[in-house]
């Protein structure tokens, strides 16, 4: 219900805009242009589609601010980087993410500080820096609709934490008669309530541009002797994987992480490296209808033949090899974000990417 964007016509989703369409909200002159961004903990030029158009929109904006304990590969492109207290240096309740349900049972657990920041440090909440710019700009904030926060002086992280359990069935000061975590049982069972009198809503599990959607991709045939995009013919479909240790990007930078998995590799099934000509450890450049870039192979015999999988979250800029490569490969740089895309959300094709792959010369420095 929402009125188009004027970024290719797509809306907000949930009162925010989507990261497939950020870097041309920066591009595209015109009233709402982004012209300053504050990233708080995101990495967008390791995990975003569509690296290269995201980095020219990095550099055109006025002023770019990142909060971040580590020089990420988007910190590298800020005008002030803030950096924030880490987890033993603040209080918590995990249970950030609002509306969405993380434990299988009802689990809480106040975490307090245990540690202060290094003598000398200029660290700070991640919150303060948009409460310190919205008290310059005289405006009030309805911390989670659960009232206003003063603006005269900063709140403490408690208060907010204690604002967030508002309206809970435990509140914050139960919370924290349990320093190791608590269980609540509740006898109540949960109950569904009768329909609103007079509302007769359905699902619409197929609405007409959905099933567009599904026309146009079942107009493309695609088989593992014709894999074709944009006009271009390909040998392989790159399909996205996780990795153990590594959430999007966090992970990548420690030292703890990096002793068992120094880069991201490029699993294939043997038979593919064996016509390929090549063996684990070796560099294969990986080339999109986008991009290329290059990764460290590995084989594994639980991949389809045919089909690359590479993680996601690693790198940034694109190194070529003999250019003090680590081997970590930036999928991103392989993927569009101005086609081959859903209508509503924008949301780019992250997976089945048809590629070319090719043995090169490299190693990893070194190793």
């Amino acid at each position: 219900g929402q009125a188009p964007g004027r970024i290719r016509g797509v809306a907000q989703l949930a009162g925010e805009r989507l990261t497939a369409t950020l870097a041309e909200e920066i591009l595209t002159p015109g009233e709402g242009q982004v012209r300053c961004l504050l990233i708080a903990g995101a990495n967008p030029m390791s995990s975003m589609p569509d690296t290269l158009r995201l980095r020219e929109a990095l550099q055109a904006l006025d002023c770019l601010v990142v909060i971040d304990p580590y020089m990420s590969a988007t910190a590298q492109y800020a005008d002030y980087i803030i950096p924030p207290r880490m987890q033993y240096e603040r209080a918590d309740v995990p249970i950030s993410l609002n509306g969405f349900t993380l434990f299988t049972e009802n689990w809480a657990q106040y975490a307090a500080p245990v540690i202060e920041p290094p003598a000398g440090s200029e660290v700070c909440d991640e919150w303060y820096p948009f409460w310190a710019i919205a008290r310059r700009l005289g405006f009030a904030i309805n911390y989670l609709g659960k009232g206003l926060l003063p603006m005269d002086e900063p709140p403490t992280t408690e208060q907010l934490l204690e604002m967030k359990l508002e309206g809970g069935r435990v509140s914050y000061d139960e919370i924290r008669q349990y320093p190791g975590g608590h269980i609540w049982n509740f006898d109540e069972d949960s109950k569904v309530l009768p329909g609103r009198p007079g509302e007769s809503g359905r699902f619409d599990v197929m609405p007409d541009d959905v099933a567009q959607e599904v026309r146009d991709f079942l107009a493309v045939p695609v088989t593992a002797q014709d894999i074709r995009s944009n006009g271009r013919s390909f040998s392989h479909l790159l399909s996205a994987r996780r990795m153990r240790d590594v959430f999007c990007s966090n992970g990548t930078v420690l030292e703890k992480t990096l002793r068992s998995t120094p880069y991201n590799p490029a699993f294939l099934h043997p038979d593919d490296m064996h016509a390929l000509g090549a063996e684990s450890g070796d560099a294969l450049r990986i080339t999109s209808d986008r991009g290329s870039i290059v990764a460290v192979a590995e084989a594994d015999a639980t991949v389809r033949p045919g089909v690359v999988s590479l993680a996601g979250g690693w790198g940034g800029d694109p190194v070529e090899p003999g250019e003090d490569w680590n081997g970590a490969a930036n999928v991103n740089l392989l993927i569009a974000c101005d086609r081959d895309v859903e209508t509503i959300n924008a949301m780019p094709r992250l997976s089945a990417i048809p590629v070319n792959l090719e043995r090169v010369n490299a190693a990893v420095a070194g190793r």
